[in-house]
């Protein structure tokens, strides 16, 4: 289910340097429905290769978009990028192999089995980071049945120091927002366990938990139903149903919660990454381990969406892919951390 490809084997901020040897720069970014140029039956109706929807040309300038976008976001690009909305491995190794040749990305990774998962809706790593351990957990429904969007997790070598990031692509509000945050929130409690669990085994870890959560940090003040991103101040007001994950502004460690509370960059931040209807919305989310405020090791040094004007349409609002132009990005803007050794 887990393949592992190794070489030789908010507010807009300026472009960061690649971090070397001081820390790691990651970026996370929705694909946008990148699918390889063959049709294998998993693609949305309106991609088909057959019907004259999608092609080899559209496919490679797209990967050459994409590689715009990543390249532009740092100097020679992030040390980590992890996407969502890859359809398999053979994206990532056509970017590496492609637009972004000589750039290091040699360790990449995509989630969950091809012939069980919607094509659509996996995740997946781009590294220049060795990946010492991957694996791939799917959340478990309250119907019995098994959540579609598998979550990868990762650890890497990040500059001699452990790094666990956790990838998401958790379910979408089509289909109504009351109606989904069901699964949301089970997505949202299987990873608050795994977080749990790698924080209990080794405190003060650097740990990540990225990607299209599909969710705004203020959605628990904008709605009536129990949410699965909950500020960990006000965890008591609601009931937890299937789960949640709780966050906060600070690396404080609220005693007494059983569960781990992850820090929100986004509180104190400027920019959004989505908008649907007029609502622009932080859906895509870089949380933080306490640790990386109040551990050893590393800590994080800046948060933000990109400064790349490109991205924009003339309304300010994501440039994403527009068949019939045969140009555009994606319908959600990335998000980029850094973050550096706590003594450089």
């Amino acid at each position: 289910a887990l393949v592992i490809a190794a070489a030789a084997c908010a507010g807009c901020a300026p472009p960061l340097a690649s971090s070397g040897n001081d820390g790691v720069t990651v970026m996370s970014w929705n694909l946008m429905n990148l699918f390889d140029p063959v049709d294998s039956g998993n693609e949305y109706d309106d991609w088909s290769i057959a019907e004259g929807d999608w092609s080899e040309a559209d496919y490679r300038m797209r990967l050459a978009l994409a590689a715009k976008v990543i390249l532009a976001s740092t100097a020679g690009g992030p040390d980590l990028v992890l996407v969502q909305e890859a359809e398999n491995l053979r994206v990532l190794d056509d970017l590496a192999a492609g637009p972004l040749a000589r750039r290091g990305y040699d360790w990449r990774v995509v989630a969950g089995d091809p012939g069980v998962l919607p094509a659509a809706v996996r995740v997946g790593v781009l590294s220049k980071l060795p990946i010492t351990a991957a694996r791939s957990h799917s959340a478990a429904l309250a119907d019995g049945s098994v959540a579609d969007r598998a979550v990868l997790e990762i650890e890497l070598d990040a500059a001699g120091l452990p790094l666990v990031v956790f990838v998401n692509h958790w379910k979408s509000r089509s289909g109504g927002d009351a109606e989904t945050e069901g699964e949301r929130r089970a997505q949202a409690g299987l990873v608050a366990g795994l977080a749990a669990a790698r924080l209990a085994e080794r405190p003060g870890l650097a740990l990540l938990v990225a990607g299209d959560l599909n969710e705004d940090p203020s959605e628990f003040d904008r709605v009536e139903w129990p949410t699965a991103l909950v500020p960990a101040e006000r965890a008591a007001e609601r009931p937890a149903l299937e789960g949640r994950l709780l966050f906060a502004t600070s690396g404080s460690a609220f005693p007494g919660l059983e569960e781990p509370v992850l820090v929100e960059p986004w509180i104190g931040a400027d920019g959004f990454t989505y908008c649907y209807l007029g609502s622009r919305d932080r859906l895509d989310h870089l949380l933080c381990s306490p640790g990386l405020f109040d551990g050893a090791g590393l800590e994080l040094h800046h948060f933000g969406v990109p400064d790349l004007p490109f991205l924009y349409d003339p309304d300010g609002l994501p440039f994403g892919w527009d068949p019939v132009l045969r140009d555009g990005y994606s319908d959600h803007l990335p998000v980029l951390a850094a973050l550096g050794r706590r003594d450089a």
